[in-house]
């Protein structure tokens, strides 16, 4: 197969031939669903491979719409035929070189090409040998032998790095590829060597961590939010202690300077903003969302900015319903997007639209303190025959809520196909918080869903 190289900054002509159980395979870029049916998608390849004459060979390995060809044990190429959003990925390349994070592979060269008449790129980035590391640190102290056990089993991450990442992401304003954290589970694996490998549709999104104002002042903002403040304060206390903490869960930030303060559990980065990064957000844009307990609306916000077609807020809190609507009308101007102060567990049944995303954070405890009760098994099952993706968050080990992560596991794979152990993090409580994303499967060919007609190198099917 040949490529040629349109501005011919870095080479002038590829060419590559690969071969799988001893046979050559010929590659059809428009539809390698061939491939993906006989299993090869899977194996790696061996490959001949000539750059202006250079010769190179060895074995490969293909991506969901990329092929690796290691030259050396310093550097590789990486052709790619995206599936989508072809013109902005020479771009995100470019991005992701500039900011020169150390979360990535070094990349040294981008180039624009055409396979035959088809556009595709090829860039030259570092080639990432897999080592021993440690996998936990200091800082997860909370967590106890059998946790650990479990995590490293199932997380297959350092959750250390992922904390590395997600700061990463919110300095350089980075939208994350859905899975960039992808462990085995889902996909391949994505991080190795405590580097991020796959790259390429990682982009910058500023609204995602600075939210539109509209032109509304820094100073009527305050006005409304320290309305706001004086409501929450008026809560009664329950049981004698006071469910108002002082500030609002869900920290914010907008373009007017205004400063919305959130919690943080690790006293340096709003937990929102932490969570955020492990929604599958750029699946949404066309579809709808549904958030169950949205508070304040943060991340029914960020996926009216990612694009959603509607979304739906569901809160029990009358004062969390109120502060969100204010933020949407007079800041952000988003007009998909309804709250409505209700019952989580009554809407569920009510809901007859399938959505791209339903997010469930830290609200099934609370519906279901029993996660043995029939209630329970059912409210999961009705999300899981309305949904593409399941954002849960949960508490684990709490005093109230006394159930590990291999008993929260097993009750999420009653009803979801994937399920997925993607963070943890110590909590401003008893106990510690874990995130998973989940998949029903069998939803996964319905008409409206993003997931269908994925592949590697091209969309569609035979």
């Amino acid at each position: 197969m040949k490529i040629i190289c349109n501005s011919k900054n870095n080479f002038n002509e590829l060419q590559f031939k690969i071969s799988q159980r001893g046979e050559e395979q010929k590659l059809n870029f428009k539809n390698p669903f061939r491939l993906m049916k006989k299993g090869l998608l899977k194996e790696p390849f061996q490959y001949e491979l000539t750059i202006d004459g250079k010769s190179f060979s060895g074995t490969g390995a293909f991506g969901q719409d990329a092929l690796w060809f290691p030259l050396n044990n310093e550097t590789g190429l990486k052709i790619i035929r995206p599936m989508r959003d072809f013109d902005s990925v020479a771009e995100n390349i470019r991005f992701i070189k500039s900011i020169d994070s150390d979360i990535f592979p070094r990349i040294d060269w981008t180039e624009e090409c055409e396979i035959g008449d088809l556009p595709c790129i090829v860039t030259q980035i570092q080639n990432i040998q897999t080592k021993e590391h440690v996998f936990f640190s200091d800082k997860e102290k909370y967590l106890d032998e059998e946790d650990k056990k479990y995590i490293k089993e199932n997380l297959n991450v350092p959750l250390w790095f992922l904390n590395k990442c997600i700061k990463e992401f919110n300095k350089h304003y980075i939208l994350p590829e859905f899975t960039w954290y992808k462990n085995g589970g889902f996909s391949t694996v994505n991080i190795i060597d405590d580097k991020i490998v796959d790259f390429h549709m990682f982009r910058k999104k500023e609204d995602r961590y600075i939210f539109p104002s509209n032109g509304y002042s820094y100073e009527n903002t305050q006005e409304f939010y320290n309305a706001a403040l004086e409501r929450y304060k008026r809560w009664i206390p329950i049981d004698g202690v006071p469910k108002w903490k002082g500030k609002i869960y869900q920290g914010m930030q907008f373009d007017n300077n205004f400063v919305m303060p959130g919690y943080m559990s690790d006293s340096e980065t709003y937990d929102s903003h932490i969570k955020i990064h492990f929604m599958p957000l750029d699946r949404v844009a066309g579809g709808n969302v549904i958030e169950f307990g949205s508070n304040q609306g943060f991340f029914c916000t960020q996926a009216a900015l990612h694009g959603a077609r509607s979304v739906k807020g569901v809160e029990i809190t009358k004062e969390d319903v109120q502060l969100a609507s204010e933020i949407r009308d007079n800041l952000t101007k988003l007009k998909n997007i309804e709250f409505l102060n209700g019952d989580a567990k009554e809407i569920i049944k009510q809901e007859k639209d399938h959505y791209e995303l339903v997010i469930l954070s830290s609200v099934l405890h609370q519906l279901y303190p029993d996660i043995t009760d029939p209630g329970c098994d059912e409210f999961l099952s009705l999300i899981a025959k309305k949904c593409t993706y399941f954002f849960f968050e949960t508490p684990i080990k709490h005093k109230h809520y006394n159930y590990s992560l291999e008993q929260v596991t097993n009750k999420l794979e009653k009803h979801f196909s994937d399920v997925r152990l993607v963070y943890l993090y110590d909590c401003y409580s008893t106990g510690f918080r874990a995130i998973y994303m989940c998949r029903p499967v069998d939803n996964m060919e319905n008409k409206n869903s993003k997931w269908k007609g994925s592949g590697i190198l091209g969309e569609g099917g035979e």
